[in-house]
């Protein structure tokens, strides 16, 4: 599991940087590569600790899943909107 995971986050982030140069589907594919990473993240570790990632004094020491939810968000966008160029036509 620990390797289906690795391999899933190192090409969803190699897919981002490449899908920036003009590939859309490669910034598409990202999303679809790291967003269940982020789920299984929040439910198996960090939904435990509530929300927020900062020590509030509550005890929590970093561990809620306020990080994890912002990155799932990124990568619901890469998915369903891409690269998002605007204006921008490629020939």
């Amino acid at each position: 599991m620990v390797g289906l995971l690795a391999t899933l986050e190192t090409l969803g982030s190699l897919f981002v940087i490449v899908g920036g140069f003009g590939w859309e589907w490669m910034t598409r594919l990202s999303g679809l590569f790291i967003a269940p990473v982020m789920l299984g993240a929040i439910f198996m570790v960090h939904l435990q600790h509530g929300w927020n990632s900062v020590n509030m004094g509550t005890g929590n020491m970093g561990k809620g899943m306020e990080f994890q939810f912002a990155l799932l968000m990124i990568a619901l966008y890469f998915l369903f909107v891409g690269n998002a160029h605007t204006g921008a036509t490629q020939e």
